[in-house]
């Protein structure tokens, strides 16, 4: 006898459980990057917070395509508890410039606290690539969040002129 058939019926888990269990156990067995886009994909399409851990330990894949489907899956999550590793993934200088920018738009999407001043914080950055503060400066100004003008306000007296450019237009696109 297996412990299921101890259990009542109202006590088994139910098939959208076994399914995430099965998702997620496949994800860390390293299957082919075939398979393990697929459960990415699914995890984050299913919706299900509890997918948010396993697809966080992702970010961490050698593979910079897994990485950016993990940050899609939590872009659809929106979790504050996803913020830290989507942080890293934004300031990390060797990683690929689509993968921050992914990572900038969850951020952005998430709007908390501690996102939005990550974001501003690399926006201000003058050492940063001023194609990733644009980008960044882009997705502060489409989700109008507050403090952005004085962000912008700064940005006006930044050393390269690119970054002034995109200061004035997206203070007259507010």
């Amino acid at each position: 006898m297996n412990a299921l058939e101890f259990q009542t019926e109202n006590e088994r888990p139910s098939p959208g459980e076994n399914e995430f269990r099965n998702l997620v156990r496949s994800l860390k067995e390293r299957n082919t990057q075939e398979e393990r886009t697929a459960i990415i994909i699914a995890l984050g399409k299913q919706g299900d917070p509890r997918a948010v851990e396993p697809l966080i330990e992702c970010l961490e894949d050698p593979d910079p395509s897994i990485r950016r489907l993990c940050i899609e899956a939590l872009y659809r999550l929106s979790s504050t508890r996803s913020v830290p590793a989507l942080v890293r993934r934004l300031n990390d200088r060797n990683e690929e410039w689509l993968t921050r920018t992914y990572a900038a738009e969850a951020l952005g999407r998430i709007g908390s606290a501690t996102a939005v001043e990550s974001l501003n914080k690399l926006l201000l950055d003058r050492n940063e690539d001023p194609f990733t503060r644009i980008y960044v400066m882009d997705v502060l100004c489409r989700n109008k969040f507050k403090g952005i003008v004085d962000v912008l306000m700064k940005c006006l007296r930044d050393a390269d002129p690119r970054i002034r450019k995109a200061a004035v237009k997206s203070l007259g696109s507010i």
